[in-house]
């Protein structure tokens, strides 16, 4: 499969995973919550195979160990902030409200990524090997 703006796709495709927040937000039938599962689970694939790429291609091979790393980390460790938060957050704002305005939250920050630089192709940019910190890495 080619795709011209690899990072672009992923994150649109990403954004799908916000189906099961709208799916349980509104239960119209239990084949509408099991198709938007089934779309989650494959929005989170195509993200997962074009990162690992392109941190492999990207980023020196004496650093991938530290990107995977943080990148892990960053992936479970607000989990545990999340399971506190969302009951306190169901009671205050309701149930249905809060799984919409996670639904919006989540597609705004998927796209919100897209702002940042290399991120749509999933590439460093130019720019960042001119920088001091690209000679550095360069050594």
């Amino acid at each position: 499969l080619k795709i011209k703006h690899q990072g672009q796709f992923c994150i649109l495709v990403f954004s799908l995973l916000s189906t099961t927040t709208l799916a349980l937000a509104f239960p119209f039938s239990p084949y509408i919550i099991i198709a938007a599962y089934f779309l989650a689970g494959l929005s989170v694939g195509p993200w997962e195979a074009f990162w690992a790429a392109a941190v492999q291609k990207e980023v020196p091979q004496a650093l991938q160990g530290r990107v995977f790393s943080v990148d892990h980390m960053g992936s479970t460790a607000l989990i545990p902030l999340g399971m506190v938060l969302v009951g306190p957050a169901a009671e205050l704002l309701g149930e249905k409200p809060m799984l919409i305005g996670v639904s919006i939250l989540h597609v705004l920050i998927s796209l919100s990524v897209l702002k940042v630089t290399g991120v749509r192709d999933l590439k460093m940019p130019a720019s960042f090997w001119n920088s001091s910190q690209g000679e550095q890495l360069r050594r």
